[in-house]
């Protein structure tokens, strides 16, 4: 167990001992549970870690900036066509 002080500002340094995995800019979660103060990393990071690459291999090959233009291309001729029947 560590011993940290509360500033003025009640802010608290991690100790190096417990910071494992925490970055600068990450975010925690802080909870009274009771007596105890817990500080955990955010559910948030946790889930975003877990998902980082996920189906990366289905976009292999395939640029991006192309790809959204053609699907918007699609999407535009399918607007036409919709608007063309709604016309007649």
């Amino acid at each position: 167990m560590a011993v940290v002080k509360v500033t003025r500002k009640h802010q608290v340094t991690l100790p190096a001992s417990v910071r494992e995995g925490i970055r600068v800019g990450d975010e925690v979660e802080v909870l009274r549970v009771g007596e105890e103060i817990l500080i955990r990393p955010s559910k948030k990071k946790i889930a975003e870690e877990g998902l980082w690459g996920l189906g990366q291999e289905l976009w292999q090959g395939i640029e991006a900036t192309e790809y959204v233009s053609s699907i918007r291309h699609e999407w535009e001729a399918r607007e036409r066509k919709w608007r063309n029947l709604k016309r007649k």
